[in-house]
Formats: structure tokens, sequence, C-alpha cells
């Protein structure tokens, strides 16, 4: 009878024990990784991360006054975004301006949607134009045109497919053009 309780007490203790290991075992594992996201918390914490907090805000008042400095090279690559425009510009634009410069382009329609801001607090525009032209190389002239650094507005192309050129046929073209502004 001596054993059989000695037997059941151990039996009552090592089913104890791995009844406290098998809860307890996730609790330790994430006791190890908080006092290990402590340690490295500590080693960066102090003077060296308040110093480049600093130097991070140093940088970023430099670069908030030369965008208030209208003389300022920042400044000037911005003022070509900082410009508003509306919908009956972008008409005049495409209508007069660029149609002028090519008298083998032929403007179909355009479609304008716009969107909200993007992540970078711009707004965008999306233009889908349908013209048509003779060749290839007036296309690109167009697309040099309005794609120049010194146009009025600075459009991107994201995706665009030439159509393959055929004799003696006008080309169909659809550019789907982008623009953003402040």
């Amino acid at each position: 009878m001596n054993k059989d309780k000695r037997f059941t007490t151990y039996l009552v203790f090592l089913l104890g024990l791995f009844i406290l290991l098998f809860f307890t075992k996730w609790a330790y594992s994430d006791l190890q990784v908080k006092l290990s996201e402590k340690k490295a918390y500590e080693a960066t914490s102090g003077d060296s991360s308040i110093s480049a907090a600093e130097q991070i805000q140093s940088k970023l008042e430099t670069i908030e006054n030369n965008l208030n400095d209208e003389n300022s090279e920042e400044r000037q690559l911005t003022d070509r975004y900082r410009v508003p425009f509306n919908e009956n510009d972008l008409l005049q634009y495409f209508y007069w301006n660029v149609r002028s410069d090519n008298n083998n382009l032929n403007i179909i329609s355009m479609n304008l949607n716009s969107r909200d801001e993007n992540e970078f607090w711009f707004k965008e525009w999306f233009i889908d134009l349908e013209i048509t032209v003779n060749d290839t190389d007036d296309l690109m002239n167009f697309l040099d045109g309005i794609l120049s650094e010194n146009a009025k507005y600075s459009f991107f192309i994201e995706d665009f497919d030439i159509p393959e050129e055929e004799e003696g046929i006008d080309m169909d073209v659809s550019v789907p053009l982008k623009i953003f502004y402040k």
C-alpha cells in the first residue's frame, strides 16, 4: 500500500510538472522576447538617438527653408507642380498650342479623370488622349513636345503602346497621360 501511495504521489507530481510546463512554455518564450526587446531598446536609446533625431530635424528645417525661398534650387524644381490648372486651360493647351505645332495630328477625344491626393500629397489627373497621326515620326514629335522639360505642364506616361504603322493609313493612338499638381 505504501508503494501505491508513493507511485500515486510521483504520478501526481509528474502530471503537475507536465501541466505547469505545458501552460507556461509560451509565457517563458514571450518573456525572453520582451527582455531582448528591452535590452535592444536600452542600447539604442539615450544620447545617440536624440542626436540622430536632432540631425533629422535640422535637415528637415533646411529643406523647409529652401522650399520657402523663391530663389532656391529645390523651390524651382517643385514650382512646376505647384501651379494650379483647370480643365479649360488643359483643353486649350492641347487643342490650340500642341495641335498647331503639328499639322499631321488630329485630336479625336480627351477624357479627364481626377483623383484625390496620392501618397506624396499631390493630386493626380489622368488624361486619356485619343489622337490620329500620319506616321510614327509625327507621334514621337508630339510626345517629345508634351513631355519636354520646357513644356507648360509636366506630364508622365506610365504605360504606352505604339500601334504598328501601315503604309498610307493614319494611326489611331491612345496616349495615357498623368499629371501631378498641388
